[in-house]
């Protein structure tokens, strides 16, 4: 019970500080604009908000000229794969024939 009116205390006095920072507030605002209105606090940034930009690398043109270009690389496993292709085409040609030679 104690905890609890200790919590509910140290509330109440944060919402009367947050109100009494709001009041001062409104009342500078009030003196410099010479009236009860809020003046907009104003942010300057460099630059827009809200963008992300890329610096761009000298090397990035060389690169753009090679993307065109054709490029031949080693493929893991592919003269394996050329001769099993190779010879199950022949297996397939011999059981083709064979069936056409026995009726």
């Amino acid at each position: 019970m104690e905890a609890a009116a200790e919590f509910a205390a140290k509330d109440e006095m944060k919402k009367a500080n947050k109100k009494k920072q709001g009041e001062q507030s409104l009342n500078m605002n009030a003196d410099a604009g010479g009236g009860n209105k809020k003046i907009p606090i104003l942010k300057i940034t460099k630059g827009k908000l809200g963008t992300k930009t890329k610096k761009k690398a000298d090397d990035d043109d060389d690169m753009g000229a090679d993307k065109n270009k054709m490029v031949s690389r080693e493929i893991k496993g592919m003269e394996e794969m050329h001769w099993r292709i190779f010879f199950q085409l022949q297996d397939i040609e011999k059981a083709k024939d064979k069936i056409e030679k026995d009726p």
